[in-house]
């Protein structure tokens, strides 16, 4: 299967500054040498945590608006082009170095429009698992006069063919 002839394929555009996803870090209670077990958090809260929030609410509404019948199962290529409003005075051209590394921001995406299985709650409900993305192009942009909005664009193309059943929110 070429990239030119994918067996299902969608584009949408989710309005807002793209947040990224912060980093896990394992935290070990003080009674860790004992009972006590670490576990894994986020190291993003405050106010940084709850624009993530937001971001991922806003990626989950408007992916289910594009969903097909049943979430994607096999390999499936992903695009994302990122797009922040331009500073004042930019130092560059590209808005390197703001606003998280682009395989956080990647991240935010994945995570948002998968399917939540650990839970058993459809979040996005595009793909079974992120770790079904097989390939894709990555951009992080400055807004301009082709595309005025701060915001990301998500393409996802399925590269096999899915079986015929219909998708059950639970």
């Amino acid at each position: 299967m070429s990239r030119s002839d994918p067996v299902w394929t969608c584009s949408f555009f989710v309005c807002g500054v793209p947040r990224p996803k912060g980093n896990h870090v394992a935290v070990c209670p003080r009674n860790c040498t004992g009972r006590g077990r670490p576990f894994i958090t986020e190291t993003w809260s405050g106010k940084q945590g709850e624009r993530l929030r937001e971001w991922t609410k806003t990626i989950i509404v408007e992916s289910k608006k594009h969903r097909p019948p049943s979430p994607l199962v096999g390999a499936v290529e992903l695009d994302v082009a990122f797009y922040f409003p331009r500073p004042k005075k930019p130092k560059s051209e590209y808005p390197a170095g703001r606003v998280g590394d682009l395989d956080k921001l990647l991240r935010a995406v994945c995570d948002a429009i998968q399917v939540n299985v650990k839970k058993g709650t459809p979040k996005g409900c595009l793909v079974v698992d992120d770790n079904q993305f097989c390939g894709g192009i990555l951009a992080r942009r400055y807004c301009d006069e082709a595309n005025p909005d701060a915001g990301a664009r998500i393409t996802l193309r399925a590269l096999e063919p899915q079986p015929l059943q219909l998708f059950k929110e639970g």
